[in-house]
């Protein structure tokens, strides 16, 4: 059986990690395009990728499978551009690496009779540096039988284990994927901020708060998330969270405001995993008093 031949639009952090994947399978693209030419030359010579291109319109009739490796706001204007060319649609796959958005993104291509579909790792890629997703689960949305036949192919190609979202359902996929991975580096870099308050520098920061999320973690995995739930909230300690309180207030800083909003916010949040582990105990108290100081 021959291997499908491959087309990557986008030379970005995510089109490195999917180079890098199908070239250990010995599945190179043959063809990368981007809007950079220097950024298509450079992904293409680091996979040993044979032709790189400005132009979309070097897509040609031989191509099987294209990926949209371009930033969001980008897909359905590729989708509407390379729906205008005359190609063979109703032999090729084309399909995007989004998690926020779904398939509507390449209906450009599906009503000119394109198999289309989307592909997500729910993984953080902060430069080029190809990632290892051996063995992760990639979120699959697909246009036709023959489209879940492709995709799933390409995860065998890719190495990584698909399943598929409930339709229409992307946006609550990926907001999930904020509040898991994005929002926690927010909470460390305002954490470091406050620990600097105490004197601990990033060295000794990282030895003890990067210690105990790694150990939070943990026990989220191997317990489950609300039984892992500790802190003063878990307690109904509102002698300590109202201390928590005071003290950022006093922080003398330009963040200051958005960090006791932050404080207050996060700490109802938590009231709902603290009932759901400990549903004898009543949090109302607590509850009225952070809403109390959020005025709502």
């Amino acid at each position: 059986m021959n291997t499908p031949k491959t087309a990557i639009i986008g030379a970005g952090k995510i089109a490195y990690t999917v180079a890098a994947a199908l070239f250990k399978k010995g599945a190179a693209p043959s063809l990368v395009i981007s809007k950079n030419i220097y950024s298509a030359e450079s992904l293409a010579y680091t996979f040993s990728v044979s032709s790189y291109s400005d132009d979309i319109k070097s897509l040609t009739e031989d191509f099987t499978n294209i990926i949209i490796a371009t930033p969001d706001n980008e897909i359905i204007k590729v989708a509407r551009s390379v729906s205008k060319l005359q190609l063979p649609f109703n032999r090729q796959l084309y399909l995007h690496l989004s998690g926020a958005f779904g398939l509507e993104q390449l209906d450009p291509l599906r009503k000119a009779g394109a198999h289309t579909a989307s592909l997500h790792i729910m993984q953080s890629f902060p430069n080029k540096i190809p990632q290892n997703i051996k063995g992760m689960l990639a979120a699959i949305e697909h246009s036709s039988p023959a489209a879940l036949r492709r995709i799933k192919s390409l995860c065998v190609m890719l190495e990584v284990e698909p399943y598929s979202l409930k339709p229409g359902m992307k946006n609550y996929y990926h907001t999930a994927g904020v509040f898991a991975s994005n929002f926690l580096i927010g909470n460390l870099h305002t954490s470091m901020a406050i620990a600097k308050e105490a004197g601990i520098n990033e060295e000794l920061y990282k030895k003890i708060f990067i210690k105990i999320t790694e150990a939070t973690l943990s026990n989220a995995k191997s317990a489950g998330i609300d039984e892992a739930l500790s802190g003063p909230i878990e307690r109904n300690d509102i002698v300590t969270v109202k201390r928590h309180i005071q003290a950022l207030k006093r922080r003398n800083t330009g963040q200051q405001e958005y960090a006791v909003m932050s404080y207050l916010i996060q700490s109802l949040l938590l009231t709902e995993a603290a009932e759901a582990k400990n549903p004898t105990v009543d949090y109302n108290l607590l509850k009225s008093m952070l809403k109390n100081e959020l005025s709502i």
